[in-house]
Protein backbone atom coordinates (compact mmCIF):
# COMPACT_ATOMS: atom_id res chain seq x y z
CA UNK A 1 0.00 0.00 0.00
CA UNK A 2 1.28 3.37 -1.02
CA UNK A 3 1.43 5.79 1.67
CA UNK A 4 0.03 9.38 1.85
CA UNK A 5 1.52 12.28 0.20
CA UNK A 6 1.23 16.03 0.48
CA UNK A 7 1.07 18.48 -2.18
CA UNK A 8 0.41 22.07 -1.79
CA UNK A 9 -0.24 24.91 -4.00
CA UNK A 10 0.34 28.58 -3.43
CA UNK A 11 -2.18 31.29 -4.69
CA UNK A 12 -0.37 33.89 -6.64
CA UNK A 13 -2.09 36.77 -4.57
CA UNK A 14 -2.86 36.57 -0.74
CA UNK A 15 -6.71 35.76 -0.45
CA UNK A 16 -7.47 35.05 -3.71
CA UNK A 17 -8.93 31.48 -2.80
CA UNK A 18 -11.01 33.34 0.09
CA UNK A 19 -14.11 33.25 -2.11
CA UNK A 20 -16.30 29.98 -0.95
CA UNK A 21 -17.20 29.65 -4.98
CA UNK A 22 -13.65 29.31 -6.10
CA UNK A 23 -12.52 26.73 -3.11
CA UNK A 24 -15.33 24.72 -3.63
CA UNK A 25 -14.82 25.00 -7.37
CA UNK A 26 -10.80 23.84 -6.23
CA UNK A 27 -11.84 20.87 -4.27
CA UNK A 28 -14.12 19.04 -7.02
CA UNK A 29 -11.88 19.73 -9.55
CA UNK A 30 -8.95 17.77 -7.35
CA UNK A 31 -11.96 15.51 -6.63
CA UNK A 32 -12.89 14.94 -9.98
CA UNK A 33 -9.08 14.00 -11.31
CA UNK A 34 -8.63 12.18 -8.45
CA UNK A 35 -11.61 9.61 -9.74
CA UNK A 36 -10.77 9.96 -13.49
CA UNK A 37 -7.05 8.65 -12.60
CA UNK A 38 -7.80 6.11 -9.63
CA UNK A 39 -6.43 8.44 -6.61
CA UNK A 40 -6.96 8.39 -3.32
CA UNK A 41 -7.25 12.01 -1.85
CA UNK A 42 -7.36 11.78 2.30
CA UNK A 43 -7.99 15.17 2.99
CA UNK A 44 -8.28 18.53 0.81
CA UNK A 45 -7.79 21.82 2.46
CA UNK A 46 -8.46 25.32 1.10
CA UNK A 47 -7.11 28.32 3.00
CA UNK A 48 -7.05 31.81 1.40
CA UNK A 49 -3.79 31.51 0.06
CA UNK A 50 -3.26 28.02 -0.29
CA UNK A 51 -4.28 24.18 -1.11
CA UNK A 52 -3.36 21.24 0.28
CA UNK A 53 -3.89 17.78 -0.68
CA UNK A 54 -3.07 14.74 0.67
CA UNK A 55 -3.64 11.16 -1.02
CA UNK A 56 -2.77 7.83 -1.76
CA UNK A 57 -0.15 7.68 -4.70
CA UNK A 58 3.14 8.07 -4.73
CA UNK A 59 5.21 11.41 -5.16
CA UNK A 60 5.32 11.23 -9.42
CA UNK A 61 1.58 10.53 -9.52
CA UNK A 62 1.00 13.73 -6.65
CA UNK A 63 2.89 15.51 -8.72
CA UNK A 64 0.99 15.10 -11.83
CA UNK A 65 -2.24 15.58 -9.74
CA UNK A 66 -1.29 19.02 -8.82
CA UNK A 67 -0.06 19.57 -12.30
CA UNK A 68 -3.61 18.84 -13.49
CA UNK A 69 -5.42 21.23 -10.56
CA UNK A 70 -2.91 24.13 -11.92
CA UNK A 71 -3.69 23.80 -15.25
CA UNK A 72 -7.53 23.80 -15.35
CA UNK A 73 -7.92 25.75 -11.75
CA UNK A 74 -5.65 28.89 -13.43
CA UNK A 75 -7.63 28.62 -16.75
CA UNK A 76 -11.06 28.72 -15.19
CA UNK A 77 -9.60 31.65 -13.03
CA UNK A 78 -7.64 33.47 -15.70
CA UNK A 79 -10.99 33.14 -18.01
CA UNK A 80 -12.85 35.23 -15.45
CA UNK A 81 -10.32 37.44 -13.93
CA UNK A 82 -7.77 37.80 -16.17
CA UNK A 83 -4.92 37.08 -14.03
CA UNK A 84 -3.26 33.64 -12.98
CA UNK A 85 -4.44 32.09 -9.71
CA UNK A 86 -1.25 29.95 -8.76
CA UNK A 87 2.10 31.50 -7.36
CA UNK A 88 5.22 30.90 -9.99
CA UNK A 89 3.15 31.87 -13.12
CA UNK A 90 4.34 34.97 -14.91
CA UNK A 91 1.03 35.89 -15.95
CA UNK A 92 1.17 34.81 -19.42
CA UNK A 93 -1.67 32.41 -19.95
CA UNK A 94 -0.88 29.79 -23.11
CA UNK A 95 -4.09 29.35 -25.36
Amino acid sequence: MTTAGVIRLLARDAGALSDPRLRDLIIATAHGISERTGVTIVSAVVDGDAVELSAQAPPIVLMGLAAELRRVSNAWYAGRTGRTLWAGDDGAMSP
